[in-house]
């Protein structure tokens, strides 16, 4: 389905965000529209999908997408999102985080909080919203949104085991 390059052609480079991490700011080349272009070789092909028909207030919208043929990398052109950073704002609260650069215990934050939009339809950590969630799974995505690093899983290895029993029981 997102074998095509031909709507990523309508994306022009205007600088490199993370050069690093292959993220840059392109611009549409007939409505002018600016975005983020993504280059991953590591990612999960259906979260995108999900993603991509199913749009989730609070996360930038997917507008086109391309996997390689070999699998090897996938391109993701979403919506700018102007604003402050998440660190901005805290540092602006005096709260300290780790979100100053990406680390493996940051990351599983984001993914406690992505599975959390995904299973209730919103970011917000409200008992009322997530009431119908299993217990293990509401525990899953306490651990991973923990404030204190500390806390969170120490690894993806062991919130992917957590989340293997729960889907093998």
């Amino acid at each position: 389905m997102f074998d095509s390059m031909l709507p990523l052609s309508y994306y022009r480079k205007v600088a490199d965000l993370s050069a690093e991490h292959n993220v840059s700011v392109v611009q549409h080349i007939e409505s002018h529209k600016i975005c983020i272009r993504k280059m991953m070789q590591i990612y999960s092909l259906p979260v995108y999908e999900q993603l991509f028909y199913n749009p989730v207030k609070g996360l930038p919208r997917i507008y086109a997408m391309y996997e390689a043929p070999d699998h090897s990398f996938l391109t993701v052109i979403e919506k700018y999102i102007s604003g402050d950073t998440l660190k901005e704002v805290l540092e602006i609260c005096g709260v300290h985080s780790d979100f100053a650069a990406s680390s493996p215990r940051a990351d599983l934050y984001a993914a406690g909080i992505l599975m959390r939009v995904l299973l209730t339809g919103t970011d917000a950590n409200d008992a009322m919203l997530s009431h119908h969630l299993p217990r293990k799974m509401r525990a899953i995505i306490e651990r991973c949104t923990q404030l204190d690093p500390r806390k969170r899983y120490p690894s993806a290895q062991a919130l992917q085991r957590d989340i293997r029993k729960l889907m093998h029981k």
